[in-house]
């Protein structure tokens, strides 16, 4: 597995820094946009990057469990999909031994904030202006292993204009995701984290008041409410598109 390194400035008017009351507080919620940016971006490569076809770039999730014929298809559920409107759920167990990050030797993993340097910078016209700004550069090296391809479940080829709050009549969501859980050959080995869409969440969110399923509820992790699968908390990731192709 190989790293790949994602890196972008922010760049914000020497002038409105200056008339701003709060200085550091106001060029910090400039830099925000950036910053979200630089995760979605993480987020899309984690899912989908393929170093096979980008080679500077990270291989995700996706690539490796792409096919039901392949040794991990064991680990890919088929969702009856057959169009170009699927989505997936991915429920994957961290550890030291199972799935984690990795970052290059000699670095410092996680997201990193280069220094703030007064320039002069141009504008997006035609032809650019010149303005005297401030320019931070920020850098994020880091790249994925599964070591145990049996502890990253995908549920794959959820067609999203069947998704009803009424399982009876779309896909069933609470009996994929009971189904995904059993894949895993110990539950209790590593960090267990269940990675879906928006609008796979939103449906779950909605059965909790249309069902009386006990599977579903909403509890709390680091403070923060979240909604819970049989304890494991369900997390919305906006990088997982609802435009997949059909995994065969």
């Amino acid at each position: 597995d190989q790293t790949g390194m994602l890196k972008t400035y922010s760049e914000i008017d020497k002038k409105l820094v200056a008339i701003s009351q709060d200085k550091e507080g106001f060029m910090m919620s400039e830099s925000r946009a950036f910053l979200e940016g630089m995760s979605q971006n993480m987020g899309t490569q984690l899912i989908y990057g393929d170093a096979a076809v980008n080679p500077e770039r990270i291989t995700g999730f996706a690539p490796r469990f792409n096919s039901l014929s392949a040794e991990n298809g064991d680990n890919i559920i088929d969702c009856g999909g057959t169009g170009s409107t699927n989505t997936s759920m991915w429920l994957i167990a961290f550890g030291d031994t199972t799935v984690h990050g990795i970052f290059p030797a000699g670095t410092v993993g996680g997201l990193q904030t280069g220094e703030t340097k007064e320039e002069t910078l141009f504008d997006n016209q035609t032809p650019p202006g010149r303005y005297e700004g401030y320019r931070t550069h920020y850098s994020w090296d880091a790249g994925l292993t599964v070591r145990d391809w049996r502890y990253v479940v995908r549920a794959a080829n959820i067609d999203v204009t069947a998704l009803k709050k009424d399982a009876a009549t779309g896909p069933d969501l609470v009996d994929i995701m009971v189904q995904m859980l059993e894949l895993l050959p110990n539950e209790t080995t590593g960090t267990l984290r269940f990675y879906v869409p928006r609008v796979v969440r939103s449906y779950l969110r909605r059965q909790i008041k249309n069902s009386k399923n006990v599977f579903i509820n909403m509890g709390e992790v680091a403070g923060k409410k979240a909604v819970m699968f049989d304890d494991v908390p369900v997390r919305r990731m906006d990088a997982i598109l609802s435009n997949e192709a059909r995994v065969v």
